[in-house]
């Protein structure tokens, strides 16, 4: 009986026990869950070294890259027009006809007028040379034979004279041809046959595009000009599509950049030039340019909502999870380019594989020593 007691005790001590240590254990819980209540909660992401890249889609029009103006070097009537808008010219096609009969009348009196210097000069020459062997002779007198001498050269004078003006005449007669100055597609000006064109108007007859190599912009936001100057132009890719979606086959030859930033439109543009010879595109065709502009130089690479900003600078917080510390490291350049931003790894003291925070900064400067974290995803 003393002793079944005793074990009925026994039983009542342990569950006792037991009892009390569950207690324990909850109010234990319940507190250390409180304390992971007032540690804050931050998320981090894992920092990585990437090449920087922008990509644009922009719509754009092809121009051509050199356009002429055709104007007259003379006044004068238009007699014949030989092109067509729109069509293909080579150097030297004759476009427009002036009226010539003007300056073939003048031609035509100018070579009369040299046959006749002709005739006297061979009559002249006739002349001196009877007088030169009269003068050997001594049956004429030096006076009369200086006087033969004087009009074999008068006459022969008239002549080179006269050859100048008909080569002035010819040069003239040319300009009632007027000729293409170079080639490539013409296009039709406000001019009919019948009008009467003076070069005190300075009017333009017709304008010829090389349609052998064009060009064409693209406007570049104010927000990646630093980014773009940094990079090398041969490491900026273009495709172009027609308006079907269809992808163009195009070789570009050159790119440059206008320096001069629009304040208006807070862009500067891009100029590329398109070798065209084939002449497989067309002029004034609106296009889409995908652009994509690649770094060589890898950075370290961190979200744009891991940056902080104060006056001592820009900088990030990096956390530990050995010992789930935080601490700030600052640095001066970066390019913020689609939500990332790109830092030299000269600039900051961050590696590949360290964690910075990108959310619950804000937490994080009231005396807190312990985390509670969460790592995500960074593309």
């Amino acid at each position: 009986m003393v002793t079944q007691l005793r074990v009925q005790n026994k039983h009542i001590y342990i569950i006792t026990g037991l009892f009390f240590l569950l207690c324990f254990k909850y109010f234990q819980n319940n507190a250390l869950e409180k304390s992971n209540e007032n540690e804050p909660f931050i998320q981090i992401v894992k920092v990585k070294k990437k090449y920087k890249e922008i990509e644009l889609v922009l719509p754009t029009i092809l121009e051509p890259i050199g356009t002429v103006d055709v104007k007259t070097r003379i006044d004068g009537m238009i007699k014949n027009i030989r092109f067509k808008e729109g069509e293909k010219v080579a150097t030297g096609d004759v476009l427009l006809d002036l009226d010539d009969d003007l300056i073939n009348s003048e031609i035509k009196g100018a070579n009369a007028e040299l046959e006749r210097f002709k005739k006297q000069l061979d009559k002249s020459s006739k002349s001196l040379s009877r007088s030169q062997s009269l003068l050997k002779k001594k049956v004429t007198t030096e006076a009369l034979n200086d006087s033969a001498i004087a009009e074999f050269e008068d006459d022969r004078f008239q002549i080179k004279n006269q050859e100048s003006k008909i080569k002035s005449l010819e040069v003239e007669k040319s300009y009632h041809y007027i000729k293409a100055p170079r080639q490539g597609q013409i296009s039709f000006e406000n001019i009919d046959k019948g009008n009467y064109i003076k070069t005190s108007d300075n009017m333009t007859i017709a304008k010829i595009v090389d349609i052998h190599q064009l060009r064409f912009f693209l406007p570049i936001p104010e927000k990646y000009i630093s980014y773009i100057s940094a990079i090398k132009l041969e490491n900026i890719r273009v495709r172009l599509f027609d308006s079907k979606n269809n992808k163009l086959n195009v070789t570009i030859e050159k790119i440059l950049t206008d320096k001069i930033l629009d304040h208006k439109t807070g862009v500067y543009r891009l100029k590329f030039i398109l070798d065209n010879r084939d002449e497989h595109l067309k002029t004034g065709s609106i296009v889409r340019a995908e652009l994509t502009m690649n770094d060589t130089q890898k950075y370290i690479s961190i979200p744009e909502n891991a940056l902080n900003m104060t006056n001592d600078g820009s900088f990030v917080y990096v956390f530990s999870k050995k010992d789930s510390k935080v601490s700030k490291v600052f640095f001066k350049n970066f390019n913020l380019v689609n939500g990332e931003i790109y830092i030299h790894p000269s600039e900051i003291k961050l590696n590949m594989g360290d964690y910075v925070v990108v959310s619950g900064q804000v937490k994080l400067n009231q005396g807190q020593k312990k985390f509670r974290y969460e790592e995500v995803k960074f593309s």
